[in-house]
């Protein structure tokens, strides 16, 4: 379909009289959608994808991207009306999730989060200092970052660091400072997983050859673990 920019623009003053759009005072204009409106729907959202998107959301905040987090009350708004017109109305009452950890999750800050997700979203290097476990004093690092990991409330970063021959883990909790850099990461290898690198590293390691371990419990504890057995990982 051959036209021209003016009629487009006509035809975007008329359907701004219809639905939320807007123009800019640039030469020539920018159009967007209004934010602070209801966004549009079509198709509607329908009760099982609203449904998903505000569990999600409870569950799998901590690894959103912040552009995500930023539109997000809208499209909860979306969600909750079209719950509220269906059977799945009350789903939310009848399910939660817990934690059945003995630790509480390490305190990140909000900061830190937004430029890990930042540079991993821009594909960008990221600088921050590490403070490792028992050691007062930070050090500095400039890393690739490829992923991150959420193991029972810890997250974990997954970089390359230039020069090795691996990727490392880094605990966000123990990260300060961070910036993004504006040189581009070194791109993630094809035939690299981040899951089996974060099943292979997050783990109870200890040196030395595995061990057969014999268990004396009371008969209850013995039913718990035959219920849920014990790792072999570990």
């Amino acid at each position: 379909i051959e036209t021209t920019r003016r009629t487009i623009e006509r035809d975007l003053h008329w359907l701004s009289r219809f639905f939320p759009v807007t123009a800019d005072e640039s030469r020539p204009r920018g159009w967007s959608w209004k934010t602070d409106r209801e966004s549009i729907q079509i198709p509607r959202m329908d009760s099982l994808t609203a449904l998903a998107l505000l569990l999600a959301h409870e569950t799998l905040r901590p690894i959103f991207p912040p552009a995500l987090l930023e539109n997000w009350e809208r499209y909860q708004r979306d969600a909750e009306r079209a719950l509220a017109e269906s059977s799945l109305r009350d789903w939310r009452r009848h399910v939660t999730v817990l934690s059945s950890n003995v630790q509480a999750p390490p305190k990140l800050s909000d900061w830190t989060l937004s430029r890990i997700l930042e540079a991993l979203e821009s594909r960008c290097q990221l600088a921050f200092t590490y403070h490792a476990q028992g050691q007062n004093d930070g050090k500095g690092h400039r890393v690739s970052p490829w992923g991150v990991v959420l193991q029972e409330g810890t997250l974990y970063l997954v970089a390359y660091h230039h020069g090795r021959e691996t990727p490392l883990l880094y605990a966000c909790h123990r990260m300060s400072k961070a910036r993004l850099q504006k040189e581009p990461a070194q791109e993630m290898p094809a035939d690299f997983s981040l899951r089996t690198f974060a099943r292979t590293n997050l783990r109870f390691a200890v040196q030395g050859s595995p061990i057969t371990l014999r268990v004396q419990a009371k008969l209850q504890i013995a039913h718990l673990l035959e219920e849920r057995p014990i790792g072999a990982h570990q």
